[in-house]
């Protein structure tokens, strides 16, 4: 580039003979210049030239493509302005700054958290339930493409463990790719049993009034039978507490499941129950129209709970983390129950509120007012009833025993166990948690006959041995409160 003896006025050659010695160092260099920028742009302002080239304006804009962060905070430091790249404030963003913000912004944050924490605050993307909504929904649509009924898909699980929230992510999601109908009814709802045939009849009937409606049980279901086959949208018919409809004889339940197979498959139907056993309950008829079709959902885990509970909080920093870890903990060991979980959280944040209100001084730090292990613990007695109470000052194996009794219905379904099945389960789960000494069978026996006399479970004839039945007799919540 540099040239020894050129005079001035070579230098000042005009502009396509400077382009075409470009071309030539380009070529020679190959790129070598985009490097090196910077030693040229010295070596232009060291020169004694005062004009500058159009090679040396070209380096100039190159100069700027690599170096345009630089150049325009010089250009807006010259011109005294300032770039603001601080995030729209919310207020999170109030406190995490330096700790402490305002009393109305704090209260915000307590209202938008309490929201968030509500039952009917259903979270867009349901988490921990992926595959569970990706088996209804795949049952759903193999029904929607074929003219032969695959039977009911029965879905069973404890309560608050995503059935009916699960249904209703796959149905709203499918309804995006394909065109039908949902009709819900929770069989908790009806007075008896045989109404679920005129329900059915009056949500799938245009403009429908009850006084058209036939009082025959056998009429509805010819009425109905007829509407179906009529219908060319087909109908996806989900039945919230299906457990509900059975009778001595389960002709319901039979002719409920029958309608998938006289309507040319345009009825599907989606039964959710808390019982996993209640098919094998159900005389041989039923069964069949019923299906094979299961979907169990269990009980959410530690992880699952606090996985649920940190997506409810994203973006409300309310709760410290382990104050979430114990909540999680406390609700898996026991239910598994979401419900239970969100239900805690929401009286230990009206706790921490109280305090906030109560002793908070302007300025100060909201660190000390989010929800904590004290919170935890306190909301925990405030729930505890004189069941509860009495539990909580049993010795260890009878807190272990009842402990097992409640995970053996969640985990069966079955409303009885036997103390054969209890009492294994109980020394096991002694063994795994390293407790010693392991008790005798009599020790047990005489543990579960001193929890009945205490009304916590209800027993069977004491001379059915290891096959005695034993049933919960207290509210889940009783027991979940008094083991602690």
């Amino acid at each position: 580039r540099q040239v020894i003896g050129v005079k001035e006025n070579e230098v000042m050659s005009t502009s396509s003979e400077k382009e075409d010695e470009e071309d030539e160092d380009d070529d020679d260099d190959d790129g070598l210049d985009l490097f090196n920028l910077t030693s040229d742009s010295e070596s232009s302002e060291d020169s004694d030239h005062k004009h500058v080239s159009p090679k040396d304006s070209g380096d100039d804009e190159k100069e700027v493509l690599f170096n345009s962060s630089s150049d325009s905070d010089d250009e807006e430091e010259e011109e005294g302005m300032e770039v603001d790249d601080t995030p729209t404030p919310t207020p999170n963003s109030a406190i995490s700054a330096k700790g402490a913000c305002t009393r109305e912004s704090i209260r915000e944050i307590f209202q938008l958290t309490k929201q968030q924490l509500q039952l009917d605050a259903v979270p867009e993307n349901l988490p921990c339930r992926d595959n569970e909504v990706h088996l209804i929904m795949n049952y759903i649509k193999t029904n929607l493409k074929s003219d032969s009924s695959s039977g009911c898909l029965y879905i069973s699980g404890v309560p608050g463990t995503g059935k009916t929230a699960s249904v209703h992510e796959s149905l709203i999601k499918l309804k995006k790719e394909t065109n039908f109908r949902t009709v819900e009814i929770n069989a908790m709802s009806l007075a008896q049993p045989q109404h679920i045939f005129k329900e059915l009849l009056l949500k799938l009937k245009p403009n429908p009034k009850k006084k058209n409606i036939p009082s025959s049980a056998d009429k509805v279901m010819e009425m109905l039978h007829f509407l179906l086959k009529k219908m060319k949208t087909r109908v996806v018919l989900v039945i919230d507490e299906f457990d509900q409809l059975v009778t001595d004889k389960h002709n319901v339940i039979y002719n409920l499941c029958n309608y998938p197979n006289l309507s040319k498959n345009h009825l599907i139907l989606i039964a959710i129950a808390n019982t996993m056993s209640l098919p094998e309950t159900l005389e041989p008829r039923v069964q069949s129209r019923l299906g094979n079709n299961r979907l169990n959902f269990k009980p959410y885990s530690k992880t699952d709970m606090s996985t649920i509970l940190s997506s409810r909080l994203q973006g409300l920093d309310a709760f410290h983390k382990l104050s979430i870890d114990l909540f999680a903990a406390k609700v898996a060991v026991v239910s598994g129950d979401a419900r239970r979980g969100l239900t805690l959280t929401r009286t230990a944040l009206d706790l921490a509120r109280d305090a906030f209100e109560r002793d908070y001084v302007d300025g100060e730090s909201f660190e000390k007012y989010k929800v904590n292990i004290d919170h935890v613990v306190e909301c925990i007695k405030k729930k505890m009833t004189a069941a509860s109470t009495l539990l909580s000052k049993a010795p260890l194996h009878h807190r272990l025993f009842m402990c097992v009794v409640l995970k053996e219905y969640q985990r069966s379904g079955a409303v009885d166990s036997t103390f054969g099945t209890l009492a294994n389960r109980h020394l096991a789960l002694c063994r795994q948690n390293d407790v010693h000494p392991l008790p005798s069978w009599p020790e047990l026996a005489a543990i579960c006959s001193r929890l009945g006399a205490m009304n916590f479970i209800t027993l069977s004839n004491a001379k059915m041995g290891i096959l005695q039945e034993v049933r919960l007799k207290v509210d889940a919540d009783d027991v979940f409160l008094g083991i602690g």
